[in-house]
């Protein structure tokens, strides 16, 4: 497995932010608003970062970017090995530890850093659209009172270009509909959570949960575009505890299902019959008198109701910051991606890495051993 590299120093960053704005080819920008003289905003592999080019230099640009993101490919590897693209999300500590949005073949090659979130700010839950031609993602640039009320869901290009806001309001943790069409997210306002759809340009918003879920996470269309699942809290009445659920709805929220009593993190499978999903589960341990939590994944058969334990390994799913939207993803090639603190492994680092489980033999496989925030997507 690859290093990640690519990653500019503290330095250049800085170098960066002193260039003038009508400084020609290395003009930086984040959109095509930022450039001047008929320029668009584009990647340039070479300066690893988003600058001001003309449509002839953009256009050369994107020509090469496929064969550029082949990069150090083994010798021997087919393009069954290097597999499809993986967009994650990552922190480095020069910078600054703002997440950002990376993407990388499917066998760890071709390392591309995607967004580069200003100081405080934030770019995370990375999810391609099913064209593979834009990636969405929660974006929150300036530090807001509370950091919730920053995020906005942003699109951009495959490559990193072109950088747009498509939420006027609070919005994050997007997915898209298998039509490409629609756009599921959640969202904190007026002051509550709710799951919102909208259109994949941030046309047409619409509340379908109206104040019923607590708080929320993962929202996931289902393969055929009927349903939505999410992990959810929801109070049933004053004396009983609340734990997070898996909820079942429609995309218009006319209907909505506990389809598992504990969990979070729904991913449906590749066919739409089961979905994988973490459950937690307390233990006593009778030596301390202390109660133990062990985080594991299950699959749920939609239909039929019943649980099958997928890992025994007690993973730190949630990292050590405390839930957040880490996930899972269940891909076409059959496996189950997810980000785990890296120490299941007998490692020092206790930093998220990237792991995945075959659901039928249960192997588990370590992918990449940087240190992550997020669990990937794979177009």
């Amino acid at each position: 497995m690859n290093t990640l590299r690519g990653i500019r120093t503290a330095a250049y960053a800085a170098l960066l932010s002193l260039l003038p704005a009508n400084c020609g080819e290395l003009s930086s920008c984040k959109t095509d608003n930022d450039c001047k003289e008929s320029r668009v905003c584009e990647y340039n592999r070479d300066l690893e970062g988003l600058f001001c080019m003309t449509p002839e230099e953009a256009a050369r640009e994107s020509e090469t970017e496929d064969a550029r993101h082949q990069e150090e490919p083994n010798g021997n590897d087919t393009e069954e090995d290097i597999g499809r693209d993986l967009v994650f999300t990552h922190r480095f500590p020069i910078d600054g530890f703002e997440p950002n949005i990376y993407r990388m073949n499917q066998n760890g090659s071709g390392i591309l850093q995607l967004t580069f979130a200003e100081a405080h700010g934030t770019h995370r839950n990375p999810r391609w659209s099913p064209d593979g031609r834009y990636i969405y993602f929660t974006g929150m640039d300036f530090p807001p009172p509370h950091d919730y009320e920053g995020r906005r869901i942003f699109r951009m290009n495959a490559d990193g270009s072109n950088m747009n806001v498509v939420t006027d309001r609070e919005g994050e943790s997007p997915d898209i509909s298998p039509d490409g069409e629609m756009v599921i997210f959640k969202a904190f306002r007026d002051p509550q959570w709710d799951l919102y759809i909208m259109n994949a340009d941030g046309s047409g918003e619409l509340n379908i949960s109206q104040g019923y879920f607590g708080d929320m996470y993962q929202p996931r269309w289902s393969p055929d575009g009927r349903f939505i699942l999410v992990g959810g809290t929801h109070r049933e009445s004053e004396d009983q505890p609340v734990w997070t659920a898996i909820y079942l709805l429609s995309p218009d929220g006319s209907y909505i299902e506990k389809v598992a009593p504990r969990g979070e993190f729904p991913a449906w499978s590749p066919d739409g019959t089961k979905f994988a999903y973490v459950k937690t589960t307390v233990l006593f341990d009778e030596d301390t008198g202390q109660e133990i939590k062990e985080n594991n994944i299950y699959v749920r058969d939609i239909t039929a109701g019943f649980d099958e334990q997928i890992t025994f390994r007690n993973f730190n799913h949630n990292g050590r910051d405390g839930p957040d939207e880490r996930g899972l993803s269940w891909e076409n090639d059959g496996l189950i991606y997810f980000a785990a603190d890296g120490a299941i492994e007998g490692a020092e680092d206790k930093d998220l890495d990237i792991f995945t489980v075959d659901p039928i033999s249960k192997e588990i496989e370590h992918i990449i051993f940087e240190g992550v925030d997020e669990t990937p997507d794979l177009r």
